[in-house]
């Protein structure tokens, strides 16, 4: 007799899953619909009544919301025992930045090699993605055109969303199709070049059945020079979907797909003293010759189904399926020597398909229990990641049998770098490697309140297991598989004051990620996942019926398992090292002001210390982050139609390894020089049809580095610069 294997298992499981959630929601258990309450009373129970599972569009809003669903619970944001920021789609458009990490920037993030990997708190978390829709996702790059809002919870959320890190998860929720219809192109271009063209078009279909069926379609291009020397930001968007509702079901489709080509690290180098390089002129800064770009490629398909048995009790299923193929010939400093002042170029064939597919069932209710009243979230998600991974080296750049190709770094003259095409390197002896990860969570959270608008207890447990399997050589089939089985939990409490206009909470949970589909030790084996715990206590204020909000918290996490960037082998694949035990310690906070329609301002920060287990500073984590987003919008006079604002962000205390660097009595790390940067806006709506913006970026041209890699691979700002945007309503 064979025993079935696990993906036999897993795909059982999911079929299994999706069969009891159909025949859970068939008419034959729904039950009737309660009568409609008074508009008064239903106008009061809004928040008790509204869908955890359905979203509702940011768009209009501005930039404070009131409520959050990242936990899974019906709960204003006063209820939850944790610090959580939202990021409408307001807030998105007038900060100016289409990737998640240059958004991340303003609010209190830091980016993680850039594009969608990301810090929280201060910590150096090996990477993670955040997930969309509440669906673990996986891709490099994605451009934020489909996203409505950001929901950034800080701190261990690992009970609800596995393969999460220690420092917080981030969830990003698109939009979706509307009953109303609307149609709007936005046009956008730099002073330097680039062009952006976006089309977002909404509306009704028709009745289908009982209920109504949305259509949304978001699509556009990016086109023109980048702001570096020899690079693009080439982009494609397509974004279809339908929604269909009725009174108490909810299915929605999208279908996603993004090319993006441009640099494929970040590729600035730092100086002894902590300052980027830019000797040969900032937008020389990348050192990046013609034809070393690298395209991304990411599609994909989301689907889920809301069903609402009664007023308190509901289900959701979601399937997700999504791959990304990034393929370039691209060039990387490996090396300076600032002794003898030379910069040593290394080239190889990226070629990396990542692969994820998951499906997830969430069930939540409110019931009174003991005179108190009880909220329960229960359910599970299962995923399967694969990634393909073929880096191969060019050994002949710096010459026949010389892979390095070593440069002069006060004139690289780097458009003379012999780039090959993709298609003309010659497979290695060990063309890649592929890692597989079969991981799963099933979790029970309940949430009481123990005293009516005065005491809450929070606490839930999770079951995860991971199985993973490395095979170091795709010409072989054979593979180390790796098992992993942790218990998870979260238990927190909030004591609400004043009308609950004050609350103090405290809250401990612990995580657990699988190992990194992607990230391997020196030997070539795949990261081992990390594991952590982590408390924290914080205090929450909502003043002058929300208009004015505030979080503090003060937190310790303790991380077993951290990885940080080692190098590159031989090979050309880049590997990691353990580095242990760490500890991050300190407290972060946001602050959101809206005074009468007008004006609108959100402030966040932090301050904290994140060492080793030997009290040494950990690779590229830093000590502080101060952000800020302001707007005064005139609604009267000859001045009507017209907002200003200002955004900024500053990093500091950021420290990284010198280990690629050379040069006489050289420590261990270098804290980098970063300038606090400053962006200035001033949008103007001419009528209900047309609207424009003017952006000046980099307001005094200050010098920040954003992802890091590592002392040689280097993300960094932009300078100065001006774009002009305009918009359409149909």
């Amino acid at each position: 007799m064979n025993n079935p294997t696990p993906s036999a298992n897993l795909w059982r499981i999911m079929l299994l899953t999706s069969a009891a959630f159909l025949v859970a929601s068939s008419g034959a258990f729904a039950q009737p619909a309660p009568a409609a309450p008074p508009a008064e009373e239903q106008k009061k129970e809004e928040v008790i009544t509204l869908s955890v599972y359905k979203v509702i569009a940011t768009q209009g809003t501005g930039y404070i919301a009131k409520l959050a669903t990242p936990f899974k619970t019906k709960q204003q944001i006063m209820d939850i025992p944790q610090a959580i920021s939202m990021v409408t789609r307001d807030l998105i458009d007038d900060i100016g930045e289409f990737d998640l990490a240059k958004v991340l920037t303003y609010v209190g993030g830091v980016p993680r090699f850039g594009g969608e990997l990301f810090q929280l708190r201060g910590s150096n978390a090996f990477s993670t993605y955040p997930v969309v829709d509440g669906a673990i996702s996986r891709t490099v790059y994605m451009d934020n055109v489909f996203i409505d809002s950001i929901e950034i919870i800080r701190g261990p959320a690992a009970l609800l969303y596995p393969n999460s890190q220690l420092t917080g998860v981030i969830n990003k929720t698109t939009r979706r199709p509307q009953p109303k219809p609307m149609t709007s192109i936005t046009s956008r271009v730099t002073d330097y070049g680039l062009f952006r063209v976006v089309g977002d078009t909404t509306g009704p279909i028709g009745k289908v059945g009982d209920g109504q069926l949305n259509y949304r379609l978001i699509g556009g291009t990016v086109r023109g020079d980048g702001y570096f020397t020899n690079t693009k930001e080439d982009r494609i968007m397509f974004h279809p979907s339908l929604q269909w509702n009725n009174e108490r079901t909810s299915v929605m489709m999208a279908y996603d797909y993004q090319e993006i080509t441009r640099p494929s690290n970040p590729t600035a180098v730092l100086q002894p003293n902590g300052k980027i390089f830019t000797g040969g002129g900032r937008k020389n800064s990348l050192f990046l010759p013609p034809g070393a770009a690298e395209t991304h490629a990411h599609k994909g398909f989301r689907a889920n189904v809301v069903h609402q048995y009664s007023r308190n009790w509901e289900t959701r299923i979601g399937l997700d399926w999504n791959e990304m193929h990034r393929i370039g010939s691209v060039v990387l400093p490996l090396a300076v020597n600032w002794d003898t002042r030379t910069i040593s170029f290394f080239n190889r064939r990226n070629d990396l398909l990542l692969e994820n597919a998951s499906i997830s069932l969430d069930t939540n209710g409110s019931y009174e229990l003991g005179g108190m009243q009880h909220q329960s979230t229960f359910g599970l998600s299962i995923s399967v990641q694969k990634a393909t991974t073929k880096l191969w080296t060019n050994n002949n750049f710096g010459g026949p049998g010389t892979r390095l190709n070593v440069r002069p770094i006060d004139n690289p003259n780097v458009n003379t770098l012999p780039v090959p095409t993709v298609g003309s390197f010659v497979a290695p002896a060990n063309p890649g490697s592929r890692i597989r990860s079969e991981f799963s969570n099933f979790y029970f959270q309940h949430n009481v309140e123990v005293i009516k608008d005065r005491l809450l207890l929070v606490g839930g447990y999770a079951k995860f297991k991971d199985e993973t399997g490395n095979i170091k050589d795709i010409t072989s089939t054979a593979a180390t598989v790796v098992g992993l089985n942790a218990n998870l939990h979260r238990f927190g409490v909030v004591a609400q004051f004043m009308d609950k206009k004050l609350a103090l909470y405290a809250m401990t949970a612990n995580t657990q990620l699988p190992p990194s589909p992607t990230g391997i030790l020196e030997d070539g084996s795949a990261v081992p996942g990390a594991n952590g715990k982590g408390a924290e206590v914080g205090i929450k204020l909502s003043l002058f019926e929300g208009k004015l909000n505030a979080t503090v918290s003060v937190f310790d996490l303790t991380t077993d398992g951290l990885a940080v960037f080692g190098g590159v082998r031989p090979d050309g694949q880049s590997y990691n090292v353990l580095i242990g035990k760490t500890s991050s310690k300190g407290f972060d906070g946001e602050v959101s002001l809206s005074l009468a329609d007008s004006f609108e301002l959100i402030t966040n920060f932090y301050s904290g210390t994140v060492k080793d287990q030997l009290d040494r500073p950990v690779d590229d984590s830093y000590k502080s982050t101060v952000g800020l987003v302001g707007k005064y919008s005139f609604r009267e006079g000859a001045a009507k139609g017209l907002s200003l604002g200002v955004g900024g962000y500053h990093t500091t205390g950021r420290v990284t390894s010198t280990g690629l660097l050379t040069y006489v009595g050289k420590p261990t790390f270098i804290t980098l020089d970063s300038d606090p940067i400053v962006k200035l806006f001033a949008n103007y709506s001419l009528n209900n049809k047309w609207s424009f913006k003017l952006e000046l970026e980099n307001a005094f041209d200050g010098l920040s580095p954003l992802a890091i890699n590592a002392a040689t691979l280097l993300e960094t700002n932009i300078g100065r610069s001006l774009s002009f945007q305009a918009a359409y309503r149909f």
